[in-house]
């Protein structure tokens, strides 16, 4: 595309004159204010190939290509059928009696593209459509995939899906109730009413040049063995149908489909699919505020899943995901929209393949949490719970703690220790109490205020971190400098190139500026005076400096600092752990964000 314009749009009109509401829960709403770009482009398009697709691919025609096969078999009335669901056995008796009315062949033209959510995906309606097509006799029938993303705009889609068939050679078009409905608004009204794209079709299609055949209403006539239109049976007969919905849960729940509703071929396929809901992985959805249970909930919930057995349990519990999944996000309302989706997807994907997944996050957003349910719903049950621990109670999550020294009966207490990369001088261990009882001698204060008598051990461990990370950046810088003036390339020392130079010298006055820091903080702490934001900041800028130093070290060995000869590796092993404990650079940036700055909580 050359672009020639660029413009902010006014999306809430856009959806009112588009889609006929200003309503998220219409699906391309939805889509248009939460993931649709704020800003517009648009000029002329240039081709320049067709797009790559592997699946299917005997069965993508482009229009130049289906208006070539109607002339080579003669096809002058073609009547297209629009779908993006399994074909059924009312769905063919009713596209027999389109073609029939219409004198015409038949192109089943199916949208394979974005659809609505929970719609089942393309490559199984795609297998469904191709187990029917033998149903139909033989010539009279083909069928197309169009490459096509559904905005459920109802009555104007319904003239655009028009448009695009007659782009590709068909003359008459099937438009169905409620065709490209999205279902009801928040309101719990309808979208647009039964008959709207039938009408507004009907209004145009002199100008469109396409013919519109209306979707007629089938249903099962117990005593007659067939399929009629729901508005030519008389009263008195007998008159079957499933619904959208029944077929869910008898899919859902394993139960028999009967051969007058669909196909055995189709009904095997969406069983492939769509397994019995006690097959399928599921995941459960904790939220709430932050310090309201969620996670020592959803830990009961997992060990209980796991004593059950039967299917792999993941926790992921909001901790875990940003230390592993999302340690390079904030807490802006984007960041925690992209955290939340990142955790929908992983979720999504244990769903996928059977497994249960139990999520708890802070998940403030509705809308969100909708996109969560809909990639998790794809593939089995969402269960979203809501832990209403009130506010107040929630911004008291230290009280109640309580501090003891007490001896470790090996009886009920277990330590198992942790393989480490580097720091092994002092070894780190789980520990695992169950059934411990503390005498009440053993206990440090008083109950339930543990603690605050912590809090004075906080800020010099912060300190006595980042005099370690200095100390560590200081002896790579030390390894590095005498690296550079002794290797020589060319006839002349490496650390003559200010490529070599200027990263050092940079490493020596951010550990100094830390090292200022650190002194500053070990001062007020000696003198009795609050220090927090100077520990914090020292930890933060210790450990950043002391990363940056070890990380250059290696850097100016080259390959040789990946060898253990010379130490530097190893002082990047070593210097992870001042910037992930004892607290992480997010929580020491949000502790100046809100005690020093005064800026509201983030989380």
């Amino acid at each position: 595309m050359t672009v020639t314009d660029r413009w902010t749009p006014d999306k809430a009109h856009e959806a009112k004159m588009v889609f006929g509401a200003d309503d998220d829960t219409h699906p391309a709403v939805n889509y248009l204010h939460n993931q649709a770009g704020k800003v517009y482009l648009g000029g002329p398009v240039t081709g320049i190939q067709q797009p790559v697709h592997y699946d299917f691919r005997a069965r993508r025609d482009t229009p130049n290509e289906l208006r070539a096969y109607f002339r080579k078999l003669g096809w002058r009335k073609v009547v297209a059928f629009q779908t993006r669901n399994p074909l059924h056995r009312a769905h063919q008796e009713l596209t027999f009696r389109a073609a029939r009315e219409a004198q015409a062949n038949l192109l089943i033209h199916p949208v394979v593209g974005m659809t609505k959510p929970g719609d089942v995906d393309h490559f199984t309606r795609v297998r469904c459509y191709e187990a029917v097509l033998d149903k139909y006799p033989a010539a009279t029938t083909n069928m197309s995939l169009l490459n096509l993303a559904m905005r459920m705009a109802g009555p104007r889609e319904a003239v655009w899906h028009g448009l695009i068939r007659k782009n590709h050679g068909c003359t008459h078009f099937i438009v169905g109730r409620d065709h490209a409905g999205p279902g009801q608004n928040s309101k719990g009204e309808d979208f647009y009413g039964p008959y709207d794209a039938q009408d507004l079709f009907r209004e145009h299609q002199d100008e469109m040049g396409i013919e519109m055949v209306d979707f007629k209403h089938m249903v099962y006539v117990q005593e007659r063995a067939q399929y009629e239109p729901a508005d030519e049976i008389e009263k008195g007969l007998t008159v079957l149908n499933i619904s959208g919905t029944e077929l869910r849960r008898r899919l859902a729940e394993g139960l028999e489909i009967p051969e007058w509703f669909s196909f055995p071929e189709v009904v095997e396929e969406l069983r492939r699919t769509k397994p019995p809901r006690n097959k399928q992985g599921f995941t459960v959805f904790f939220t709430g505020f932050s310090g309201s249970g969620k996670s020592t909930i959803a830990n009961a919930l997992m060990v209980k899943l796991m004593e059950m057995g039967g299917r792999p349990v993941t926790l992921l519990d909001g901790d875990i995901v940003r230390k592993n999944l999302s340690s390079e996000l904030g807490f802006s309302k984007e960041h925690r929209d992209l955290n939340i989706r990142r955790i929908g997807y992983v979720a999504s994907e244990i769903t996928k393949n059977g497994g249960i997944a139990i999520c708890a996050p802070i998940a403030p957003y509705a809308t969100t949490r909708r996109a969560v349910r809909e990639d998790v719903e794809a593939f089995g049950a969402f269960v979203e719970i809501h832990v209403g621990t009130s506010i107040e109670e929630c911004e008291r999550p230290i009280d109640g703690l309580s501090l003891f020294y007490t001896y470790m009966d090996p009886e009920y207490v277990r330590t198992q220790k942790i393989p480490k990369l580097g720091r092994n001088a002092v070894e780190s261990c789980q520990i695992f109490i169950d059934g411990l009882k503390v005498p009440e001698e053993d206990r440090i204060g008083e109950e339930g205020k543990g603690f605050y008598y912590l809090l004075d051990g906080l800020n010099p461990e912060r300190i006595l971190v980042a005099a370690e990370a200095v100390g560590l950046g200081r002896v790579s810088l030390q390894r590095a400098t005498e690296y550079a003036k002794e290797r020589v390339i060319f006839d002349r020392p490496i650390g003559q190139n200010q490529g070599i130079q200027h990263p050092l010298a940079k490493c020596y006055m951010e550990l100094e500026a830390a090292n200022l820091m650190m002194l500053k903080a070990a001062t007020l702490y000696d003198a009795g005076e609050p220090c927090g934001a100077e520990a914090n900041s020292a930890k933060y800028l210790g450990a950043e400096a002391g990363y940056r130093a070890c990380e250059c070290a290696v850097m100016t060995h080259g390959g040789y600092g990946y060898a253990k000869e010379f130490d530097v590796e190893r002082y990047l092993r070593e210097v992870m752990i001042p910037r992930l404990a004892p607290v992480s650079r997010e929580l020491v940036m949000c502790y100046i964000a809100e005690r020093v700055l005064g800026l509201p909580k983030s989380y």
